[in-house]
């Protein structure tokens, strides 16, 4: 670390923040850098996880550096090389507002553990929250200043909040660049503590409380739309009853549930029922579709519905609830 911020320092780097995250060895290096006129330590008497370092420098740079554009965040394990981050800071000024993020390459002389987890979170990434970057798990970061105090308020106390701070800006509408850097993987990375699945959780939860919803939804429409046509016979009039009891059970569900929203409701539900109309349009031509080519009502309500679930999410994501407060 004393290494990585001295070549900082040639490069005309200023107002480093270092965190020390409950170490109690390195004390002559803490020392050192607490003498550095550009340095600033801030020390937490137990590890409490990257996610609570990275907040406790958020507030520091907030609090004391309120005329900056960006906050930068960089690992101090040698991951991140001082040209890099270098480069991340002179990209910053185009574009004063945005968020900028250092990608790596993800060659086969990267471990095979780092690379498949960033390509799997990286592609359920892009499909949950809709946000297509070619490395989530870059550490870093040039943060807008006016993006911090939601990330202050933000859940997530380890690795989780760097995911975390990628929705809240994909939420907030802020501009995501890339910013090509080296890849660098010191023994194989086998002292990093990320797990791509346990880490993760925070999007899959996201998916998960959809998939239950959808069930649950599911159950109700196929019940109410199999009753309305054995009494009626009508493919059209038994979808347009099933998807009015429905719909109304799930936009509450997905608001407080799903997406966990709030406010700005009426506008939301004119078009979530926009979007019910769409999806139910195609659901009747499916079903008509297949029906008329020799499949069951029933198998062919199955089958519409479960193609138009994966219509159904991103669009709900993007379109219906994309726009609205934390509860």
């Amino acid at each position: 670390m004393s290494t990585l911020i001295d070549d900082l320092k040639v490069r005309n780097v200023e107002n480093i923040i270092v965190v020390n995250d409950g170490s109690i060895g390195n004390v002559e290096l803490f020392e050192r850098l607490e003498k550095d006129p550009i340095c600033v330590v801030l020390h937490h008497a137990v590890n409490l996880g990257k996610g609570r370092a990275l907040k406790t420098a958020f507030n520091h740079a907030l609090k004391y550096f309120p005329k900056a554009t960006h906050v930068v965040t960089a690992d101090a394990d040698g991951q991140h090389r001082p040209d890099d981050i270098a480069n991340v800071i002179q990209s910053t000024p185009k574009n004063p507002t945005d968020f900028y993020i250092g990608v790596r390459s993800f060659g086969s002389e990267v471990p095979l553990r780092s690379r498949f987890g960033n390509i799997l979170t990286r592609h359920i990434f892009r499909f949950l929250i809709g946000l297509k970057l070619s490395d989530t798990q870059s550490g870093l970061r040039a943060i807008p200043l006016k993006g911090i105090p939601d990330l202050l308020r933000e859940k997530g106390e380890a690795y989780e909040f760097e995911l975390a701070m990628l929705i809240l800006m994909k939420r907030k509408k802020i501009a995501v660049h890339e910013v090509p850097i080296g890849t660098v993987y010191l023994n194989k990375n086998e002292s990093s503590k990320f797990n791509p699945f346990i880490d993760s959780m925070k999007i899959y939860f996201v998916f998960l409380r959809f998939i239950l919803s959808s069930l649950f939804i599911t159950i109700v429409d196929f019940a109410v739309f199999m009753t309305a046509f054995y009494f009626t016979d009508s493919i059209l009039g038994s979808l347009i009853t099933a998807r009015i009891v429905a719909s109304v059970i799930n936009f509450f569900i997905n608001l407080k549930f799903v997406f966990k929203r709030s406010q700005n409701i009426l506008a939301s539900a004119i078009k979530y029922y926009l979007l019910v109309g769409f999806v139910a349009t195609l659901s009747y031509l499916l079903i008509t579709l297949l029906s008329a080519n020799g499949i069951g009502v029933a198998p062919a309500k199955i089958i519409a519905e479960t193609i138009l679930f994966f219509v159904s999410f991103p669009l709900q994501r993007d379109f219906v609830f994309n726009n609205l407060k934390d509860d």
